[in-house]
């Protein structure tokens, strides 16, 4: 854990010096465990998303990203989780719902992928709805305003944490995760309606 602490605070220097960016909505960070669903432009996202919150994040990663083992030492040191985007193992599945049952906090780009259209949000997965209504925890949206650029500021927005408590309790089938997954939808898109106040 020391070893995270420390890489942690070195990548948090170096993005405020070259990424530097502005968060609004602070005051709607979420203390205890929940999934955090972010859109997704660059490879800076992860980073920038996950020093939003105190402690270790469980980031799930495309698989791809850990075949070098410095590369992947790295990755897993900040949290990073393996997953494979078009066909994710079920023992992977279980594990990260009992991450949540056990307090700890989940972070998912839902897109699947980078966004390189003009779209404000590509098609949303099931995976994030999964995992919330499987733990039933919270989901905190997140929206980069913008592709981080070097030396240019940008704006983290923060929505406020909701639940799908009108779900605890049912099935958890195709059905529920497509209504979860608007929802998770509309929540990222209202986040980035956020206003920015001029001079901010």
């Amino acid at each position: 854990m020391v070893m995270f602490y420390i890489i942690r605070g070195i990548v948090t220097v170096f993005m405020h010096i070259f990424f530097p960016f502005k968060v609004i909505g602070k005051e709607n960070i979420c203390k205890g465990p929940c999934v955090v669903v972010s859109n997704h432009l660059s490879n800076a996202d992860a980073f920038i998303v996950a020093m939003q919150f105190k402690g270790k994040t469980k980031v799930l990663t495309k698989r791809e990203s850990f075949s070098s083992k410095p590369v992947s030492w790295f990755l897993r040191t900040l949290g990073g989780v393996p997953i494979d985007r078009d066909n994710p193992d079920a023992a992977t599945i279980i594990g990260l719902i009992k991450a949540l049952k056990n307090g700890e906090r989940i972070l998912i780009f839902p897109e699947g992928t980078r966004n390189k259209t003009n779209a404000p949000l590509l098609p949303i997965k099931g995976g994030a709805a999964l995992l919330a209504l499987k733990g039933k925890v919270p989901v905190q949206t997140i929206y980069i305003y913008g592709k981080s650029k070097l030396f240019k500021r940008n704006y983290i927005k923060i929505g406020e944490p909701f639940e799908f408590t009108e779900f605890y309790g049912a099935k958890v089938n195709a059905e529920v995760i497509q209504k979860a997954d608007e929802t998770i939808r509309q929540k990222l898109l209202q986040t980035r309606e956020i206003p920015i106040k001029k001079g901010k």
